[in-house]
């Protein structure tokens, strides 16, 4: 009965290590690599640039596996227009140069129209939730197969 207690014991040591932060990351950035994918390709017809910066990134700290998808580089302020749209609204400015063209002056208020929204995102979410999940319980099954 002892030598199985020692088997459970070194086998607990073995799973405290294998589920290490850094290691688990290893199975949700796999996971989060699915959503990115399927955000660059549905990306790709809206903005070839937002499509290609679309990135995996750690936010691990303190312990615990961390993943972000998102945008990185010059796209990054803008892509929420894309996402959401944007409604017509009246933009006034205090110098009239702001809103000048050509020479000519066009007046101190303007009226953009909106631009409709063109969901990136949300829809590759929605698409690959089920096979994110999938995934990284698929490493992880690993992860435990090999500590035990």
């Amino acid at each position: 009965m002892l030598v199985n207690a020692q088997k459970l014991a070194r086998q607990m040591k073995n799973l405290g290590r294998a589920l290490e932060a850094r290691r688990v990351e290893g199975a949700v950035v796999a996971g989060a690599k699915i959503f990115a994918d399927a955000a660059t390709s549905k990306a790709g017809g809206v903005s070839r640039r937002i499509a290609s910066d679309i990135a995996v990134s750690s936010l691990s700290s303190g312990g615990k596996a961390s993943v972000g998808v998102g945008l990185k580089g010059a796209t990054s302020w803008f892509w929420h227009f894309v996402e959401f749209g944007t409604s017509s609204h009246q933009v006034e400015v205090s110098s009239r140069k702001v809103l000048a063209g050509g020479g000519e002056v066009y007046g101190v208020r303007a009226f953009p129209r909106g631009v409709r929204a063109r969901p990136i995102f949300r829809p590759a979410y929605d698409a690959t939730k089920t096979a994110v999940i999938r995934k990284i319980a698929d490493e992880s099954r690993i992860l435990l197969r090999e500590a035990v």
